[in-house]
């Protein structure tokens, strides 16, 4: 009871008491009561219930009942304004600044104190422990203030715990949408929609084989052309002189091979003076 009331000099029996003594000791015993909560908070445990008045990361509180110390084993409980973005300390009734803790003495990760949460806070004679709560969650993953409708989540690169928005958006009805560049870590398969193949030919004709990967041909040789028997692949078939040039007679054209110049007639450069029906292939060496 010391704390509350210490009494004055106790009266001698039968002996009278002066006036200036028992108003001395009404005093103190008043003192003594306005010591104690209030009936009501006790009544509703509000007696050890503050606002917080600070800022973030920065608590500040003033008990319904002042305290005059930390005590080791005090507690109280917080009604935050804000939510903390990391490391955080609290200042009870300007007795001086105290870092808060998780119960295992780590330090608080931004959002273990979300704006306007109640929580309780031990003092361990060192520091204030969050009681409960983030602070028994191991390797939480922290979200963002606000984030955008159907975005597929990522993480940061630096504590890989900080959750991001990102530019990957999964409508309701399963719709991908990927705005920039789609990096695949294997091939895509035919049946997924893609080639089944890691690289394929720069000028190659693809061609198809069921649900197999798709295969390239070989870039075409100058003139040359895609044939078919109706059962196997196509193959190259060398066609024409060129692929600006005439069909070759073995293709079932008409060219012929001038002898003297040794190029097709059509780009024979000789002096013909006499008409078709003047010459003949003998004579000329046309093949």
């Amino acid at each position: 009871m010391a704390d509350y009331y210490t009494p004055g000099t106790p009266a001698t029996a039968n002996t009278l008491a002066r006036a200036e003594n028992i108003a001395t000791e009404l005093v103190t015993i008043k003192a003594a009561f306005d010591k104690i909560p209030e009936q009501v908070s006790l009544e509703q445990d509000r007696a050890a219930y503050a606002l917080d008045t600070g800022v973030a990361d920065a608590y500040l509180v003033a008990m319904p009942n002042t305290w005059t110390a930390y005590t080791t084993g005090a507690s109280l409980r917080m009604k935050a304004v804000n939510a903390n973005t990391g490391a955080s300390t609290i200042n009870v009734d300007v007795l001086g600044v105290k870092t808060i803790t998780r119960f295992n003495g780590d330090a608080l990760l931004a959002g273990d104190i979300p704006a306007d949460s109640v929580l309780e806070y031990y003092y361990d004679g060192t520091n204030f422990q969050l009681a409960g709560g983030p602070a028994t969650i191991t390797n939480a993953v922290i979200g963002p203030a606000n984030s955008t409708d159907n975005a597929v989540m990522r993480f940061n690169g630096t504590s890989g715990k900080a959750a991001q928005d990102s530019g990957v958006t999964i409508d309701d009805s399963d719709n991908l949408d990927v705005p920039g560049a789609l990096t695949l870590g294997t091939v895509l398969a035919v049946a997924e929609g893609g080639t089944g193949a890691g690289s394929l030919t720069d000028g190659g004709i693809l061609l198809g084989s069921g649900t197999n990967p798709i295969t390239a041909m070989g870039v075409l040789a100058d003139g040359a052309m895609v044939v078919g028997d109706g059962t196997t692949d196509p193959v190259a078939l060398a066609a024409f002189t060129s692929s600006t040039g005439t069909l070759k007679h073995e293709s079932g054209g008409l060219e012929s091979r001038c002898e003297k110049c040794n190029v097709y007639v059509t780009e024979c450069d000789c002096n013909f003076t006499q008409g078709f029906s003047g010459w003949s292939s003998k004579r000329w060496g046309l093949k």
